[in-house]
């Protein structure tokens, strides 16, 4: 959710001049996301191959060195620059809402396995110990 206030000398929704936008935006690329980049993505979402071959095309706006989608407010400024559309956007708060949630869950998982390897570290060492 985009927030309700405009910041800045520019009057933008990340308080960014519009200059320093622009240079924000050269660190960008469009990734127009190929058919088994989906797939996968959908498959670790909802755990499945039913949904194989059933995404439409996706155009998303992602930061050139960490490959994540930028925040709302960052693709809004950048829209009512003319850099982007206002499908850009939907296309990457959709990809952005999948992919952190499949992020979320793996980091979950990872946690989930770390405390029980250490619990079971630990009952070992307690039978060792005699504890």
């Amino acid at each position: 959710m985009s927030m309700i206030k405009r910041f800045g000398k520019d009057n933008t929704w990340t308080g960014n001049a519009r200059n320093e936008l622009k240079k924000l935006f050269d660190d960008s690329y469009t990734d127009e996301m190929a058919s088994d980049t989906m797939n996968n993505l959908v498959k670790k979402y909802a755990s499945t191959h039913k949904f194989s071959d059933r995404m439409r095309q996706f155009t998303v706006l992602r930061w050139s060195k960490s490959k994540n989608i930028p925040f709302e407010d960052m693709l809004n400024d950048w829209m009512e620059l003319g850099l982007i559309t206002k499908q850009n956007i939907n296309d990457s708060l959709i990809i952005k809402n999948y992919e952190d949630s499949v992020a979320v869950d793996e980091f979950i998982a990872a946690r989930k396995l770390e405390i029980e390897e250490s619990a079971a570290t630990l009952k070992q060492k307690k039978k060792m110990h005699n504890i």
